[in-house]
Order: structure tokens, then C-alpha cells, then sequence
């Protein structure tokens, strides 16, 4: 038994309470249902979490299937972005018509999600940013989720110690990446011998 001092996307440090030692402890150690209680209580997203979107799933007479996401419909056509672009489907040609889930980057960039979901956002609504800055960890939009988290902690001072932990994760992320783009700059240099 004791505190969570720190969490990261490997696991946590729990502060005893029987002897003040901080021990690391890894999410494959913990049950999976006492992983997901664990994560729960500490906001953290559950592992392998990913933003998904209702996508329109259609057969056609011919028999071909086309995935996507409705931009416009009308009583002639229908209009979907699909991975291979923009397609116009006329409604008569439709055989089949059902709504899928799936992961939103199978269809859209993470700046495109980000953005979407950006213009629909309260500025002033501190539960809001912290939604915000939870869908950047999601999509790996470090330097949006740090935005999101502080403005959440200065909306909302209460919110600082689940601020604070989600922080630790977005700043040893931040790192990563920008430690992993200096390797390849370092690579790319000996490649060229400079």
C-alpha cells in the first residue's frame, strides 16, 4: 500500500507506507483488472486506448465496398472521405448501408482529429482542455497536450495533482521524441560523413 508519486506509460512509483521506500512497479505486474483500476483512478488512458469515429460502411450493387466518413448526402448521392479520397457514390447504387467504429487514423491525420475536435472546444471550460490535452496524449501531439494540461491546472487549480500526473507522462514523451529526432540527425550526418 502507499502513494503514486509518478506514472509513465511503462508503469508507476508507489511511495510505501509502511517504510517511505519508493518502489517502480510496471503495468505487466499488476492483473489486468487491477492495471485498468489503477489507470482509472489516475485518469491515465487504458493502454492501447485510441481515438476511434463512426465511419459509414456501404456495398454497392456491383458488390464493392467503400468505407468512410459522410461529408455531404444527398437524395442522388452520397459523398464520403474514404483513405483513397474523396469518392461520390450515387444513392442508387447502394446495396447495403451500416455504421462501423474504427480507429480515427486509419482515416484522418492527428493534426486533422486535433483540429476537428479543437473548434468544437471551450476555451474557458477547464474539464474541456483536460479532454483536450487527454486526446493529444492519444494522438502523440506532445507539445498540444502540455498546452492543454496547463491551461486546464490554470482554469481550474483543483485539477493540479491530475494535471501534474499526466504532465510527467507528456514531458518523458516529449523528450523521447525530440531525443529520437536528434538520433536522426546524427545518423543522417554520419551517412552523409559530415
Amino acid at each position: 500500500s502507499g502513494d503514486v508519486v509518478a506514472t509513465d506509460g511503462d508503469g508507476f512509483r508507489l511511495k510505501r507506507w509502511d517504510n517511505g521506500g519508493v518502489i517502480a512497479l510496471t503495468w505487466e505486474l499488476l492483473a489486468p483488472e487491477d492495471a485498468r483500476r489503477v489507470r482509472k483512478t489516475l485518469t491515465l488512458p487504458e493502454e492501447g486506448e485510441r481515438e476511434m469515429i463512426d465511419l459509414v460502411r456501404i456495398q454497392t450493387k456491383t458488390g464493392s465496398f467503400l468505407e468512410g466518413k459522410v461529408l455531404e448526402e444527398t437524395a442522388d448521392k452520397l459523398t464520403l472521405k474514404t483513405r483513397e479520397g474523396t469518392k461520390h457514390v450515387p444513392a442508387s447504387s447502394i446495396l447495403k448501408r451500416e455504421t462501423v467504429q474504427v480507429d480515427a487514423l486509419t482515416l484522418f491525420t492527428a493534426k486533422e482529429i486535433y483540429d476537428e475536435r479543437l473548434k468544437s472546444a471551450s476555451e474557458t471550460d477547464a474539464s474541456a482542455q483536460f479532454e483536450l490535452g487527454s486526446l493529444c496524449v492519444r494522438l502523440a501531439l506532445w507539445p498540444e497536450a502540455e498546452q492543454h494540461f496547463l491551461k486546464a491546472a490554470e482554469l481550474d487549480p483543483s485539477m493540479k495533482d491530475k494535471v501534474d500526473q499526466r504532465m510527467a507522462t507528456v514531458t518523458r514523451k516529449k523528450n523521447e521524441q525530440e531525443a529520437l529526432a536528434l538520433v536522426k540527425s546524427v545518423r543522417d550526418l554520419l551517412d552523409d560523413r559530415k
